[in-house]
């Protein structure tokens, strides 16, 4: 465990700083249907790592301060570029960081930071194309990987030496404290800094029309929760007999309320049947079918930043990353819009060509189906 006060201290105000930034945590656990077993294995992680550092403090090898010290830079880093760019995936490995930080042998933090990743919402996202909703009960199994540090705190992680461990206390302090101060303030600047966001384009689009009519519908409590300050409006669309649910979300007051659209439905028991790539003028939007025992239902969305469309939610990610962490200079807020059958309509699919081209008139659409 570290040694001397200051690099206590740091490690303290870092590990409040990790708490804070992450306090999005439990809301994932609590909505997201692919996160319901994240808050056990973060339990199991968690101990873990707190029962692998007090087994470690009887090891007979010398641990390395300067090899923590890099540790906690790269934790410090990932912090503020997700508090900056407002990604919660840089944030929640910069929390197993800081929890990797505080124990003193090298492989043994390697172990700890790499099961952390049961308990993130990256997790259930990255897995649940392969394993389908099953993917969060692998949590369990990968957090229990911690256990595995319990007996080998002197022999299997003993610690590795070399031209780190030579760096001087003082200069390990000042660069410490020259990291932290530099977060913070940087978090802080970011912070307060507001974002332009999308309502100019929302506003733009049309409620009536010559061949088309709209109502409002209000968010449920469900779904203002989850939006978390996010910008949405609903409304149910009847054009030529067809109804359809229209949901448009801005996410530039929270980023992380704008999800996979798909996790909703999933948590219904709907299952996914196909995924078509329906190509539009500017981008491409997803449309995905669905089945749940004999009803079946459709999905249509894309994002818009004003000037594309794609489906691709890494590529969100990264586009509002990139706006937030250059205060906006990169280009505008990319905006989700979700259009769905009401189940009212029938079993026939709605045409999507006419909706889209309804929503925005000045698209003359084409449509091309790309089976995947």
């Amino acid at each position: 465990m570290p040694a001397d006060r200051h690099q206590w201290r740091i490690l303290a105000v870092m590990s409040l700083y990790a708490l804070f930034v992450c306090s999005d945590l439990p809301y994932a656990w609590k909505d997201d249907p692919l996160n319901r077993y994240g808050a056990i294995a973060f339990g199991i992680w968690i101990t873990s790592a707190i029962a692998v550092g007090l087994h470690s403090r009887k090891t007979p090898y010398r641990p390395s301060r300067s090899g923590q010290l890099w540790w906690i830079i790269s934790a410090f880093v990932l912090l503020t570029i997700g508090s900056m760019g407002d990604l919660n995936v840089l944030k929640h490995f910069g929390l197993a960081l800081c929890v990797a930080s505080f124990l003193p042998l090298f492989r043994q933090r390697t172990v700890i930071f790499a099961a952390a990743a049961s308990w993130t919402p990256f997790f259930g996202w990255a897995g649940h194309s392969l394993f389908g909703a099953n993917v969060d009960l692998l949590r369990i199994p990968v957090a229990l990987i911690t256990a595995a540090c319990w007996h080998g705190g002197s022999a299997t992680f003993a610690p590795q030496t070399g031209k780190l461990a030579r760096v001087p206390a003082m200069i390990r302090k000042h660069i410490m404290a020259i990291v932290l101060i530099s977060s913070l303030a940087l978090c802080g600047l970011w912070e307060w800094s507001p974002l332009k966001d999308a309502s100019d384009r929302i506003a733009a689009i049309p409620e009536h029309g010559a061949t088309f009519s709209s109502r409002s519908i209000p968010l449920t409590e469900l779904e203002v929760e989850s939006l978390q300050g996010a910008t949405a409006i609903k409304r149910l669309y009847a054009q030529q007999k067809q109804l359809v649910w229209f949901l448009c979300v801005d996410g530039s007051k929270n980023r992380n309320a704008v999800h996979d659209p798909s996790y909703c439905l999933l948590a219904g028991g709907w299952s996914i049947e196909t995924k078509d790539e329906i190509a539009i003028p500017g981008g491409v939007a997803q449309r995905i079918s669905f089945r749940r025992a004999d009803e079946t239902t459709q999905m249509l969305y894309w994002f818009y930043d004003g000037e594309s469309c794609y489906h691709s939610l890494p590529h969100y990610w990264f586009d509002t990353t990139l706006r937030r962490i250059t205060l906006g200079q990169s280009g505008d807020e990319p905006v989700l819009f979700i259009l769905r059958p009401h189940q009212s309509a029938g079993a026939r699919p709605p045409d999507w060509n006419l909706f889209v081209q309804t929503l925005f008139p000045e698209w003359d659409v084409c449509v091309e189906n790309r089976k995947h």
